[in-house]
């Protein structure tokens, strides 16, 4: 609404792109800059050139490259997954225990979601078991 108010002439898709691209970079400031450093540590994130080590602008524009995810990316974040509760609680749309399942079987294998109402009853765990 606010991006609306600033920019009243924006179209519907602008402002819906426009809001998306906001909320990507701020959830990737949490991961890069909070809890990236947490788990693999400050330093050997900067070392390593994944961070920057100073304030201000850090990233290093090159119009040559084309903007996309790296393999590694999709690979760590699911590794990011192993840092959770150890077992995953579902529980029904009325808030009745279900069953529980490990969270390392699902790392890679993600056709355990299509299963018998598993995702359902993930969504409904992720939100009623406490973290």
């Amino acid at each position: 609404r606010k991006l609306a108010k600033i920019n009243p002439c924006w179209s519907d898709n602008r402002l819906f792109y426009t809001a998306r691209d906001i909320n990507i970079a701020s959830a990737l400031q949490i991961y890069m800059y909070e809890l990236l450093p947490a788990v693999m540590g400050r330093e050997n994130l900067i070392v390593d050139n994944v961070i920057n080590g100073g304030l201000g602008f850090r990233d290093f524009y090159d119009p040559t490259v084309k903007p996309q995810l790296s393999l590694e990316y999709p690979y760590a974040l699911r590794w990011t997954h192993l840092i959770q509760e150890s077992t995953i609680k579902m529980y029904d749309s009325k808030g009745h225990y279900v069953k529980q399942f490990p969270m390392v079987n699902l790392t890679l294998r993600t056709g355990y979601f299509a299963v018998d109402n598993n995702i359902d009853y993930i969504t409904q765990g992720a939100f009623r078991q406490p973290s």
